[in-house]
């Protein structure tokens, strides 16, 4: 009863998101009512009630220079969150 399973609010997606992968994960930052995923320009991207963003940024590793996330950890992260997001919830998860 303790334990929060489920992703409500922007601070549990990104509570949530930070444990599917802790040792790969430096930060964590959600934009509720936002599509990044599709997002080119600043039009459109916020005010979509349905849409939610977890920008994901992964530990920097001496042998990786760049901060991005690879495909494999987004797909973790996604994996991790799907079950405990809201039905009606699209979630979209960034780098």
């Amino acid at each position: 009863m303790r334990r929060m399973e489920r992703a409500v609010t922007a601070a549990d997606y990104e509570r949530l998101a930070q444990e599917a992968a802790p040792e790969r994960i430096a930060r964590v930052r959600c934009v509720p009512r936002a599509d990044l995923d599709k997002a080119r320009g600043a039009e459109n991207i916020d005010n979509q009630p349905a849409d939610v963003s977890v920008v994901i940024m992964p530990r920097v590793s001496v042998e990786t220079s760049r901060p991005r996330p690879d495909a494999a950890l987004m797909q973790t992260v996604r994996n991790y969150l799907e079950p405990r997001r809201l039905l009606t919830t699209r979630l979209h998860v960034v780098g």
